[in-house]
């Protein structure tokens, strides 16, 4: 498949990123539990359709996500086949108050995250989440050291405040200029629109692409109008922030994903990638499995072709960015 241009940068990823979380995660949730066989089997079938972009993180499954990935590729031969994505800084409740991006603590872990995936480079490192201690200019002098070692190619950054990235972008343009950021991981889907308001301008203007997480809104997305819960998987009875999107999602829109999917002789889930995929700002979706055979599903939205009128009825009938208030 026809690889695509992450922001302005050289790096290339496939038009669909292949998420980690459920890799290694059987026995430790209710839904989208993958053991070594599974997950084995999912990674393989995405580098069979030309998907090769693996996003993962040291907090996904106590690390078993980057270990499962960093052995299958050793094993395969496959790493320089691959672009490998991974986070860090993802505070837990064991850490709380510690500095999670401080350098010590950052090259500490990155390590740990490399010698798990059996590498000794990712082409993209995510900062997963700030903490509220590290000064961004100690993060941006230490990411900067990251690409200067060869520990990544890139770097990117995950969910926060669009200011808090603004302060990123330009203390690492000002400070050297250093290594800057190419790619921001961030919620964003049909259902969840508030990065129009701030972050995806700033991304536009910066030439720093996306790559939203959860483009189906954890699976809400993907069911029919009539029947949103119909497939009765284990996600749909135990996902608590699943039912949180579901509640607020406007009936017109759920309509407008069923019509067009209708017409297009598709579904529901591909129309939803697909309008993702069409938004400017995107370079391509991390999309997770939680189950054998959703993967081909999947990959109909990466080549579904939105017409202009479609993309502006799905725009209208979805919940738009909250506005900003102001005490």
């Amino acid at each position: 498949m026809k690889r695509q241009q992450l922001g302005r940068s050289g790096l290339t990823v496939s038009p669909l990123i292949i998420g980690g979380n459920s890799w290694g995660a059987a026995g430790r949730r209710d839904w989208a539990g993958f053991g070594d066989k599974e997950s084995n089997a999912l990674i393989g079938e995405a580098l069979d359709l030309g998907l090769n972009s693996f996003d993962t993180a040291e907090m996904y499954n106590e690390g078993e996500s980057e270990r499962l990935l960093g052995a299958y590729l050793k094993s395969e031969g496959k790493r320089d086949q691959v672009t490998l994505i991974s986070k860090i800084g993802y505070p837990t409740s064991a850490e709380d108050g510690l500095a999670t991006l401080s350098r010590n603590e950052l090259l500490r872990r990155l390590d740990q995250s490399l010698k798990r995936l059996q590498t000794d480079y990712l082409d993209l490192f995510i900062v997963h989440r700030l903490d509220e201690i590290t000064p961004i200019e100690e993060l941006v002098l230490t990411l900067d050291l990251i690409v200067r070692s060869g520990r990544a190619r890139y770097i990117g950054c995950s969910s926060m405040p669009a200011w808090r990235f603004a302060q990123i972008l330009t203390k690492a343009e000002h400070m050297a200029p250093l290594a800057r950021p190419v790619a921001m991981q961030n919620l964003y889907n049909l259902a969840q629109r508030d990065e129009e308001r701030d972050m995806i301008p700033l991304c536009l203007e910066a030439g720093v692409g996306l790559t939203p997480y959860s483009p189906l809104a954890r699976g809400a997305l993907a069911q029919s109008a009539s029947t949103p819960d119909a497939s009765g998987s284990e996600r749909a009875q135990h996902d608590q922030r699943r039912h949180a999107v579901e509640d607020r999602l406007p009936p017109a829109l759920r309509d407008c994903l069923a019509r067009i999917a209708e017409e297009k002789n598709s579904t529901p889930a591909a129309v939803a990638i697909a309008w993702v995929i069409a938004q400017e700002v995107v370079s391509a979706p991390v999309v997770g499995v939680t189950k054998p055979g959703q993967l081909q599903g999947l990959i109909e939205g990466a080549t579904l072709v939105l017409s202009q009128e479609e993309l502006d009825a799905l725009s209208g009938a979805s919940p738009g960015p909250a506005l900003p208030t102001f005490a």
